[in-house]
Formats: C-alpha cells, sequence, structure tokens
C-alpha cells in the first residue's frame, strides 16, 4: 500500500472518530468533512490533506476511491459501517474500530483536521 492510501485512511479514520457522537455523520457528511478538509488546506496549506480526488455528484463532491478505502478498513477491522434508520431512509453511519495512526500527517495538517468541525461547522450544518 502507497503513503496517499494509507493517508487517506487514516484521515478518514481520524475525521470518523471525531463525528462519533454526531448523530447527522453518515456517508454524505463524511464525503462533505473530508471534501472542506482538503479545502480549507489547500488554500491554508498550500496542499490538500488527502489524495483524494472529487468528482461531482448532485449534493455533494464524492472522493474517487473511497469505497475501496472504507473497504479495506473493513476488511482489516479498523472500522465498521452500522446501518440504521434516519428519517424514512437508512443511514451508514461509520464507526472507528481503533484510533488514527497520525504520523503520516505534519503537525499543521492535524490542527487543521483537528479544527475542522468545532470551528468550521455545527453538528447538523452539513446534514
Amino acid at each position: 500500500m502507497d503513503t496517499t492510501e494509507r493517508k487517506n485512511q487514516e484521515l478518514v479514520l481520524y475525521i470518523t472518530l471525531r463525528s462519533e457522537t454526531d448523530a447527522y455523520f453518515g456517508l454524505v457528511k463524511r464525503y462533505k468533512l473530508l471534501f472542506f478538509a482538503d479545502r480549507l488546506a489547500l488554500r491554508k496549506l498550500g496542499r490538500p490533506l488527502s489524495g483524494f480526488e472529487y468528482r461531482k455528484m448532485e449534493f455533494v463532491p464524492v472522493p474517487e476511491g473511497i469505497d475501496s478505502t472504507i473497504e479495506t478498513l473493513q476488511t482489516q477491522q479498523d472500522i465498521v459501517v452500522a446501518k440504521r434508520p434516519f428519517y424514512g431512509y437508512t443511514q451508514k453511519k461509520p464507526l472507528a474500530l481503533r484510533e488514527p495512526r497520525l504520523d503520516e500527517f505534519t503537525a499543521d495538517e492535524i490542527t487543521r483536521s483537528a479544527n475542522l468541525r468545532s470551528n468550521f461547522c455545527a453538528d447538523n450544518f452539513f446534514s
């Protein structure tokens, strides 16, 4: 596995762990948080946090290869995706089963991603 894929996995785990208590956190909100984390880092640091490229979808930019990343994390038993009813839909809520390894990230990148949810949005802003 290359460095970019490993970094993507750890970023997904980090955002998942930090969003655990958010009732609105599911697939769509994860996509939005990843997108905004990358865009904010690009603006502030001159480079995105992840190696994801995004494709425009109807409601949210979707990271290319995210399904493969999630599948790998599930296979490694690092993440589990719980399905639950949510306002008439089925929400796919990811849950981290381990702490992310942050050694792939610089101190600035960790700070940016740590502050993303608390400084950028209220819990239901992205829902």
